[in-house]
């Protein structure tokens, strides 16, 4: 139902089509303009256990509905996709939301990307990360983290090794986290596209992040916009793409300030 201007007034309707598919796997609702009292209706109905894949992104959820999105979580804990991009959840909501997805195992897709989070969230989302080892993709661009919360994160990338994706796109990450973060794609050779532009990097500490990339011979996207890029940095990001260039669909570096 994805991109059809529906409003928390269609809550009940789409509850009664909820209810009498029992079996749901999947619910696709992004781009509408569901409120939070609608999306505590829908949310409260998906409660069958069998749910796959929920997203809600682009709407207008707040931390109003996150125990309701937590009780949902809860209640379905084969959960693999959620997708809450755009939205407007703080860190209280997504504690609620990340201390539910505890209970989940399978988890492969987290989007939070474009919220309100900030570094008093990063704890329970690192204990989520660290207890999902089948998770591929996770998007946390755009929100209000700091060096340690961003820090938190990456510690706890560090204990998987199947991620595919990684967007940190805005987070602050400054020289003290920049070392946690070159750990953590050092320790997911799976990784296919990263997405770390718009951070507060200097040239050595991008440089520690770029020499990882010579252990990901399936890169195909990589994102360094507006950073600082030395000579040194430039060299080893030359050196680590050897050979796999024509692998890349993109290697932005625009507004980067080059040495």
């Amino acid at each position: 139902l994805n991109g059809n201007n529906i409003t928390g007034k269609a809550a009940d309707s789409i509850c009664d089509i909820i209810v009498s598919n029992c079996r749901l796997e999947e619910l696709w609702l992004n781009d509408n303009h569901i409120d939070s009292d609608g999306i505590i209706k829908i949310a409260n109905s998906l409660n069958s256990g069998c749910l796959k894949v929920i997203s809600l992104s682009d709407n207008c959820v707040t931390d109003e509905a996150a125990d309701a999105i937590g009780r949902m979580i809860t209640a379905n804990s084969q959960l693999e996709k959620l997708f809450i991009r755009n939205n407007n959840l703080t860190s209280v909501g997504a504690n609620t939301i990340f201390t539910a997805l505890q209970s989940c195992k399978r988890i492969k897709c987290l989007d939070f990307q474009n919220n309100h989070i900030t570094d008093e969230a990063t704890g329970n989302i690192a204990l989520v990360i660290s207890s999902n080892t089948n998770l591929e993709k996770i998007w946390l661009s755009d929100n209000s983290f700091h060096a340690e919360g961003i820090g938190e994160v990456c510690k706890g990338l560090q204990h998987i090794s199947n991620l595919k994706l990684l967007s940190v796109n805005c987070s602050d990450i400054t020289e003290e986290a920049s070392y946690n973060l070159a750990s953590a794609i050092a320790n997911n050779p799976s990784l296919e596209h990263v997405d770390v532009g718009n951070n507060n990097f200097h040239a050595s500490s991008i440089t520690e992040v770029i020499n990882t990339f010579h252990s990901l011979h399936n890169i195909k996207v990589v994102a360094l916009n507006n950073n600082e890029i030395n000579e040194e940095a430039a060299s080893s990001f030359a050196e680590a793409m050897k050979g796999t260039i024509p692998n890349k669909e993109v290697c932005p570096f625009s507004a980067s300030k080059w040495g």
